[in-house]
Parts: C-alpha cells; sequence; structure tokens
C-alpha cells in the first residue's frame, strides 16, 4: 500500500422523511474517507506522483468501502463525487494531484460504470471549513435536475497540518423525493 493511512471511516445515512414527507425506500448513502500523511506536506515539489498514486490506490478502496457498506451491486450505485481536504501545510495542489488524475477510474470500477468525469471539491484545512458539498456525476443519471448533495456533518478528526482527508460519496438516489425529474440511471 503506497498510502501512509492514519484511519478509515465509512458510515452510512438513512433519509427516512424529507420535507415532511415519507421516503420509501429510505434513500441511504455513504460516505468513506481516508486520513492520510501528505508525502508533500510542508515542503514544495515540482512533482507530484506519489499523491497521484495513493489517489488511484483509495479510488478504488473507497468506492468500494461505499459499495460494501450500502449492501448493494456495483450498478446499483446512483452517482458518485469525490472531496479533499488538505491540512494547514499542505497545497490545494495536492488535493488537486490526489483527486485528478488516477483516482476515477478504479471507482468507476468499484461501481462498475460511469461517465468519465467524477465531481469534485477540495479545501485547505482550516478547520472551520470541514463542510464540503460533493458536486454529483449526473451524467450517469438522465432527467436529473440534482447536481449537488451536501456532507452535512463534519469529520469527527480534522486532517491534521501533514494530513490530508480523501472522501467519496455514493448515495443510493440522488434525492430523496424527485420532484424535478425521476433521476434514473442512464444505459
Amino acid at each position: 500500500m503506497k498510502a501512509e493511512i492514519r484511519k478509515l471511516i465509512v458510515q452510512v445515512e438513512e433519509t427516512h422523511q424529507e420535507g415532511g414527507e415519507s421516503v420509501s425506500p429510505p434513500t441511504r448513502r455513504a460516505v468513506a474517507i481516508a486520513v492520510i500523511g501528505n508525502p508533500y506536506a510542508g515542503q514544495f515539489s515540482q512533482n507530484l506522483d506519489r499523491l497521484i498514486e495513493i489517489g488511484e490506490e483509495l479510488g478504488g478502496l473507497l468506492g468500494q468501502r461505499c459499495v460494501e457498506a450500502l449492501g448493494i451491486e456495483p450498478h446499483e450505485a446512483q452517482s458518485y463525487g469525490k472531496a479533499a481536504i488538505v491540512g494547514e501545510d499542505g497545497e490545494l495542489e495536492h488535493a488537486a494531484a490526489i483527486l485528478h488524475p488516477k483516482l476515477g477510474a478504479p471507482l468507476r470500477h468499484a461501481v462498475s460504470r460511469g461517465a468519465a468525469l467524477v465531481p469534485s471539491a477540495k479545501k485547505n484545512g482550516e478547520r472551520s471549513a470541514l463542510r464540503l458539498i460533493f458536486r454529483l456525476d449526473t451524467k450517469m443519471l438522465r432527467s436529473c435536475a440534482v447536481t449537488s448533495m451536501p456532507l452535512r456533518r463534519a469529520l469527527p478528526t480534522p486532517p491534521g497540518p501533514a494530513k490530508l482527508s480523501l472522501q467519496l460519496l455514493l448515495p443510493t438516489a440522488v434525492a430523496p423525493i424527485r420532484v424535478l425529474g425521476d433521476c434514473k440511471r442512464a444505459k
């Protein structure tokens, strides 16, 4: 394993009611989080290949953990999103390196398919800025007006100054109540 993993966190959230209406079956979403050591924290480097490789490694691992936590077949995932928080000694470019070049292919493999683009968000680790909005891949869907899904809780433990947090979100439905389109998965 290339990543120096400090901790893995997997959470499942179920929505049984939205806007005063019952949701049946409940909407479920899993988030898998890896808090890792940032090999470039506190230093400048022209080459971020180690983070690119870690992104590739963790894309598959976290995608698989989400699928397992939801208890679904990989093709049942409705969409996905990714995000990273870089500790204070890191740079936003470190988040970009772990998120963009190679994370997508193993994640798409973990969910059996998907569009070429995996929407993302990134932040530098001020401790007050730990809530992220995941942009969801609506190219996997058709007739869907919902394009983002907030992760409403902060990390149990924010990444330390020399750490980086990578997060993947995988919902069983894009919206608990579909008012603006039926959000069926594209074939």
